[in-house]
């Protein structure tokens, strides 16, 4: 979510970003948690989304995917647990229909879910390259 958020609300800080899984739509993921998330979300705003959806929606990165300005590349996984490939998704969707240029890939079935590219699989390595190669293109050191 911290890539994301950042390169979409402050990109003259950034030449790309890479977002690996991120969380990008705090009401869809309210939908797929569970009470002991949503007690925890509704604790840390300070009230529940239904008495104020704006104050989640801002919290959302998708719901700045109009600004996009820099390269940003998107990972997902179909098997994550901890963030739904919907939310990958709804990025993807939102920048899509915003008219932006970006890259992404929604792995299949990915071994480790949320976690698919810190193992040491061909998978993993295949999308360490990607990342890597994404950044390369756009990190002038």
């Amino acid at each position: 979510m911290i890539a994301p958020m950042n390169v979409l609300q402050h990109p003259e800080a950034y030449a790309c970003a890479y977002a690996g899984v991120p969380v990008t739509d705090r009401i869809g993921r309210l939908g797929y948690q569970n009470d002991a998330y949503r007690k925890t979300m509704t604790d840390s705003i300070g009230k529940e989304v239904r008495a104020d959806v704006m104050e989640y929606r801002k919290r959302s990165p998708s719901f700045y995917a109009a600004k996009l300005t820099r390269p940003l590349l998107i990972h997902g996984n179909t098997t994550d647990e901890t963030v739904n490939v919907y939310e990958v998704e709804t990025m993807i969707v939102y920048l899509k229909a915003s008219g932006k240029t970006f890259e992404s890939k929604i792995y299949e079935a990915a071994p480790m879910g949320h976690h698919f590219n810190r193992i040491d699989t061909k998978l993993a390595r295949d999308s360490r390259q990607e990342i890597y190669e994404f950044l390369k293109r756009y990190l002038k050191p």
